[in-house]
């Protein structure tokens, strides 16, 4: 069953500018995507940007943000394929839109609870996407 699921480091206190943790992509196809002790706010936004980008073409590369990766996505018959350090998933496009948007709106609500919240440049991009 597709999902995306963040956790915010537990360790410590929470840096609501430098947002670290563990990011799960599952695919309709078994397959997951786990992304571990990284920023998840530049993962969901990089997510989020190219998926507003594909629509117009079938395959893109997307950097991803102060991290050295790539993502590469491509859409076809309704499916997104996404490949990242070697493997990849596939996802029903539109859930997968819908499962980005709502893990970005719940990290901005979530860190929007900390101070220095209003800092984070990244997170007011995410803000914007997930709020249309």
């Amino acid at each position: 069953m597709t999902h995306v699921q963040y956790n915010l480091d537990g360790e410590g206190e929470i840096d609501p500018t430098d947002p670290l943790g563990d990011l799960t992509i599952m695919g309709d196809d078994g397959q997951s995507l786990l992304l571990t002790e990284t920023f998840i706010d530049v993962w969901l936004l990089s997510l989020l940007r190219g998926l507003l980008s594909i629509r117009n073409r079938t395959s893109l590369k997307v950097e991803v943000l102060e991290e050295p990766y790539f993502i590469s996505m491509t859409e076809e018959n309704g499916f997104l394929h996404l490949e990242c350090e070697g493997r990849s998933i596939r996802l029903k496009s539109e859930q997968a839109r819908q499962y980005f948007i709502r893990a970005g709106k719940m990290l901005v609500d979530e860190l929007s609870k900390y101070d220095g919240f209003e800092r984070n440049t990244t997170i007011e991009e995410l803000k914007a996407l997930t709020s249309k």
